[in-house]
């Protein structure tokens, strides 16, 4: 069971506060290591190509991800569906 710590507001805070991070991060890296390749040989196989990309992909679908695993949660545990 997940902990009584974890409420959906606690899961939505953290989320969108991770993500204010990597914009505010992504604001001042510089454009060179930006255009760099990403270094990751689990994302070779991947249209990731730089370090861009990869910022890109967590801020555009990541959370969408961990969404997704959380309705798979919910389901397994005999929740009804989020959407």
């Amino acid at each position: 069971p997940i902990p009584d710590r974890y409420t959906k507001h606690s899961l939505l805070a953290d989320l969108q506060s991770a993500r204010a991070h990597l914009v505010a991060a992504f604001d001042r890296a510089d454009p060179h290591q930006l255009a760099a390749p990403h270094g990751r040989e689990y994302l070779a196989a991947t249209p990731l190509r730089s370090v861009r990309d990869v910022v890109h992909q967590l801020l555009t679908v990541h959370a969408g991800y961990h969404i997704g695993q959380l309705s798979v949660y919910r389901r397994a545990t005999g929740k009804p569906p989020l959407f």
